[in-house]
């Protein structure tokens, strides 16, 4: 007959191993300690910073085990590598700030040909980065200026919404005045 392996030392609580069990009579179980969050940040961001530091001296070190054909080629690469990435932001930069343009006045223009007219008068240098990239804060103000946000309740077209100037019943009593204007009483 084989062996269990582990011995059953106590009575069996039905819960799974490596869970809490009550402790005492029914009392609650002590609850597990907290990790300190902080102190894990920190471990994790010295570790960041030494990886850093050892990629850096890794590169350094390839770079210095290169031969001058080897560094005239990585050269030649990041240049053509920069090169690339000016045409492509040249070439796509201004489609980018159109398109992020025309996404945030959408809901504010809604007819498409004065739309179009917008997107199609923006200057879109004026609102690239240098990286290439889009600057949205200044995209921002200018699509406020010439697109105002919309009211936030639409117009149904239902009319005006001014109160009545008279009181409910005011119109019934005018008429019956009308009809019947009050006699003076003769005096004596």
């Amino acid at each position: 007959m084989p062996e269990d392996p582990k011995p059953n030392d106590g009575p069996d609580t039905g819960a799974p191993s490596g869970t809490e069990e009550p402790v005492g009579d029914g009392a609650k179980p002590e609850p597990k300690e907290e990790p300190d969050w902080k102190a894990e940040a920190r471990k994790w961001e010295t570790r960041a910073k030494q990886n850093k530091a050892d990629q850096d001296e890794l590169q350094k070190l390839r770079t210095e085990r290169m031969t001058e054909s080897e560094k005239a080629l990585e050269a030649a690469r990041a240049e053509g590598r920069t090169a690339a990435e000016t045409e492509a932001a040249r070439k796509y930069g201004a489609r980018l700030v159109q398109a992020e343009f025309r996404g945030l006045i959408a809901d504010r223009v809604d007819d498409g040909k004065r739309r179009d007219a917008l997107v199609g008068g923006l200057a879109t240098a004026n609102y690239l980065k240098d990286d290439g990239s889009v600057d949205l804060d200044a995209l921002k103000k200018w699509a406020e200026t010439v697109a105002p946000a919309a009211s936030s309740t639409p117009d149904l077209g239902g009319g005006s919404r001014r109160p009545p100037t008279s009181t409910p019943g005011a119109a019934g009593l005018a008429e019956a005045q009308r009809r019947f204007p009050q006699q003076r009483k003769p005096e004596n």
